[in-house]
């Protein structure tokens, strides 16, 4: 019986190294969705991947959709970029120091930039190879935004920092708002768009070092406004979900605006014709995103994920995937994720993103959608109309041609000079 027990025990051993090795890939696939019940709802898992960080110390922050790559940032300050239609890894890069937070990334067709701790980190993106970096002035109040020339950070104390991506040598320069700043901007090709906890939206020409105008909403805004053919889409904490005119004669002009009657944290997302957002009772409010009217609402929906061409995808409260149906909004199924917590929004193909805290991320998508289903985020812009023949058109007027730049530079829109408030006392906005 010993010789029979030192048998055993070089066994049992191996099988106590065998067990707690397969521990790691068990959490890392906890979240998977099955695949058959996948299968019943009519999808198909496409790919799954595991993003680069020690699950044991460190966490996903963030993770955004650019074009056909996912970024995903960690609490360590590593960046993984894949591909979104394969899960392929396009290239991994750590930035900063691992115990200072970090926030980001932003993503313009040639950039990618983070934060980490004081420090702004610009990279290249088809590569990950660093191009400068920056000191902030300031603390980080979130993360920053890029324009195809410019990055953006907002601080703390309620000013937005500018910064040149290709000259290094030009000083950063600050745009004054009211109150404080919490939240990520977002930015069009043309202006950056942000918001304060006082409920203000401001929105400043790229490249300019003043704000052209702002919004006053009745609660604080959410963070990141969607904008979409040159209308800003955002919601704010009373409830309210506002079109304003990106730019109208050098002011922003409210289009419409549509009341939930429930709380909003997160800001509208477009497709096609509408917008969807969702309050914090969980209710999907999908509106005319030309007129602000509700088409439908469903309940029971934390987050959104995408859209095909019939469905609707959100996550319940308990972090499963919900089915609706895109003209109707009627229920159609639930599928158990089994850990996944969060959304990368896709509002730009039918594929499907979830990811876990611990770093899984898989793509869904419907079994007979073969190749993605665009929704068109952003159509190119117009040609130019072509000159008909004949005399040409009378000239406009310089008035209409160029607007003179404003006298003063602590009010660009003529009220008194406030050091508090760089629009002066009197605001045509505030209402």
């Amino acid at each position: 019986m010993p010789t029979l027990r030192m048998m055993l025990l070089p066994s049992a051993l191996l099988a106590l190294c065998v067990s707690l090795a397969l521990v790691p890939f068990a959490k890392a696939g906890g979240g998977l969705v099955a695949y058959d019940q996948a299968m019943r709802l009519g999808l198909t898992r496409a790919w799954f991947s595991q993003t680069q960080l020690d699950r044991s110390q460190h966490q996903v922050e963030n993770a955004v959709l650019h074009g056909k790559q996912i970024l995903v940032l960690t609490s360590a300050g590593t960046l993984h970029t894949m591909e979104a239609e394969t899960g392929r890894t396009v290239w991994i890069a750590r930035r900063g120091n691992p115990k200072y937070p970090s926030l980001g990334p932003a993503v313009s067709e040639t950039h990618v930039a983070m934060v980490n701790g004081s420090q702004l980190f610009i990279l290249r993106k088809n590569d990950g190879r660093e191009v400068g970096t920056r000191l902030l002035k300031g603390s980080v109040g979130g993360g920053p935004v890029l324009t195809e020339e410019h990055v953006y950070v907002p601080l703390l104390s309620g000013k937005m920092e500018g910064h040149a991506i290709d000259d290094s040598k030009r000083s950063a320069w600050p745009y004054a708002s009211i109150g404080r700043i919490f939240d990520a901007p977002t930015a069009s090709a043309h202006h950056v768009v942000w918001s304060t906890d006082r409920g203000y939206l401001y929105v400043a020409s790229a490249g300019e070092t003043e704000a052209r105008y702002r919004f006053e909403a009745t609660g604080r805004i959410a963070p990141r406004p969607a904008i979409r053919d040159g209308v800003i889409y955002a919601s704010s904490s009373s409830g309210y979900v506002y079109a304003i005119q990106e730019i109208q004669e050098g002011v922003g002009t409210q289009k419409w605006r549509y009341s939930t009657g429930e709380v909003i944290t997160r800001s509208p997302a477009i497709f096609g014709d509408h917008a969807y957002v969702t309050t914090e009772n969980s209710t999907l409010h999908c509106l005319n995103a030309n007129t602000g009217t509700l088409v439908w609402k469903a309940p029971n929906v934390a987050q959104l994920v995408g859209a095909s061409k019939s469905r609707v995808y959100g996550l319940d409260r308990s972090g499963n995937l919900t089915l609706f149906d895109k003209a109707t909004g009627l229920f159609q199924g639930r599928l158990a994720t089994s850990g996944s917590t969060s959304a990368i929004l896709n509002n730009r193909s039918d594929r499907l993103y979830l990811m876990s805290r611990s770093g899984l991320i898989q793509c869904l998508h419907e079994i007979d959608s073969v190749e993605p289903f665009l929704h068109d985020e952003q159509p190119a812009e117009a040609e130019p109309e072509k000159k008909p023949d004949g005399p040409a058109p009378a000239e406009k007027e310089p008035e209409d041609l160029a607007k003179e730049a404003p006298a003063d530079e602590a009010d660009p829109f003529g009220g008194e000079a406030d050091d508090e408030d760089p629009f002066g006392a009197g605001d045509p906005f505030e209402f």
